[in-house]
């Protein structure tokens, strides 16, 4: 049998090689990626008409930033120059960038390397494009979690546990915590526990306003270590992380803020309780509100809490519970209107997992969506906050389709054909771009105007 499919594998490659004369190499399979489906990866900006796109320029080696129109799809000019960007003499070669929100300032990332499944850790810069300035941020070597505040004048990031602040035009970075140590103290970033089940990686938050930072402090020291040997060179080397089995002792976990104007440092309120969970923090649009969301070692009750930071205090909005299991999603369940005095939340109370609005104070408004069939992630909003829009399986479990509802809860589909779509809206809510497939369409893009 084994010998007869080395010979079907390898008349097939011969059939390819001569039908289409050339031949197919592993190369092409695996590393030259030749054959796989095209995708745009893009970065909406503000003006609600255009979008960037990635470029790299066969001649200068650099790789642009450059500017499409969503309207026509057209190419619409260069937002930055590779060229622009250079790092000793030469364009900087760059895996991924984010941009201020005001557009001046570009974060890059280089140089990225894996740490567990999805933390990663890199060479960091950020360009000015006003004073056509690029600060380097990783003399003192790799960062985590690399983030530009809201307003672009500093960056946040963690290294070796700790939390760290760079003021750009400072000659030196800033260390906001002190306590962080390997296998003990983690502070602004998961433990293992908390990025393999609850899927994120990033646990610290800039305000809306850039004045505060809050974050989550991980105190692994009582979690039994596990041993793993990596076979990745001649001698295969150790590693032991702290990993608790069923039923052990987890991270006690506690939620700070730091006040970067006066330099004040609170520990939030969040119970008594320290076997428990806390897997999302969350601004609102109130710089001055701090949503955590609280779950039991069982994880049959989940709690939202309003820290307020100017009174110190913080209340419980809700509490939801289950009899079985409530899923915090690896997805966006939880939505903050622009207004400053609703959100949307994501539950599955009445089993199936559907959409409901709140006024900020935790007082249930109504139940935006009836669906027999889950929402999946809450994708954004129109820009005056009257419209949510989310991703669905619809009626068919196989399917990942764009919705949006209105406010009073008229629901519409945006995308029309039958697949999987990964659906994205612009800042504004008036254009969606679109990876699309299924099982007899390769992968494409398409364009939705509202």
């Amino acid at each position: 049998m084994k010998k007869f499919i080395a010979f079907s594998l390898a008349w097939l490659v011969s059939f390819c090689s001569t039908a289409q004369k050339k031949d197919i190499t592993l190369d092409d399979i695996f590393v030259k990626g030749t054959f796989r489906a095209k995708s745009v990866a893009y970065t909406s900006i503000k003006n609600g008409v255009q979008y960037i796109e990635t470029e790299d320029d066969t001649i200068s080696k650099a790789r642009n930033l450059v500017l499409f129109d969503y309207k026509t799809g057209l190419k619409a000019g260069v937002f930055l120059r590779g060229t622009d960007v250079q790092l000793n003499g030469r364009p900087l070669a760059f895996s991924s960038f984010e941009l201020s929100e005001d557009e001046s300032k570009v974060l890059f990332k280089t140089n990225t390397e894996a740490i567990y499944r999805h933390s990663t850790k890199s060479d960091c810069y950020v360009y000015d494009k006003v004073n056509k300035k690029l600060f380097d941020l990783s003399i003192m070597g790799k960062m985590q979690l690399c983030s530009l505040s809201p307003d672009g004048s500093k960056v946040a990031y963690v290294r070796d546990n700790n939390l760290y602040l760079w003021v750009l035009g400072a000659s030196n970075e800033e260390m906001l915590t002190h306590d962080g140590l390997k296998n003990n103290i983690i502070n602004g970033a998961p433990d293992w526990v908390y990025e393999e089940e609850f899927s994120f990686s990033k646990a610290y938050e800039w305000s809306p306003d850039s004045k505060k930072i809050a974050w989550l402090r991980f105190d692994e020291s009582a979690v039994k270590e596990y041993t793993l040997t990596y076979y990745d060179s001649l001698y295969p080397r150790e590693e032991k992380y702290k990993y608790p089995k069923a039923g052990e002792a987890n991270s006690t976990v506690q939620v700070w803020v730091l006040n970067l104007e006066n330099g004040s440092m609170e520990k939030t309120d969040v119970g008594s309780t320290t076997d428990q969970y806390i897997p999302r923090i969350q601004w609102t649009s109130d710089a001055n509100q701090l949503c955590i969301m609280r779950l039991n070692r069982l994880q049959n009750q989940v709690d939202l809490l309003l820290h307020d930071i100017v009174k110190g205090t913080t209340t419980t909005l809700f509490t939801e519970t289950d009899k079985t299991f409530i899923d915090i999603t690896n997805s966006a369940q939880l939505f903050f209107l622009k207004d400053k005095k609703h959100f949307v939340w994501m539950s599955y109370k009445d089993g199936f997992n559907n959409l409901y609005y709140y006024t900020i104070e935790g007082k249930l408004i109504k139940q935006l969506t009836q669906n027999k069939f889950p929402v999946r992630d809450i994708i954004g909003s129109n820009a005056a906050g009257t419209e949510i829009y989310f991703k669905s399986t619809g009626e068919n479990p196989t399917n990942m389709l764009a919705y949006k509802v209105d406010l009073n809860g008229k629901q519409t589909l945006i995308t029309k054909n039958e697949g999987v779509h990964n659906c994205i809206p612009n800042f504004d809510g008036s254009y969606f771009l679109d990876e699309y497939s299924n099982h007899s369409t390769p992968s494409k893009s398409l364009m939705y105007a509202k």
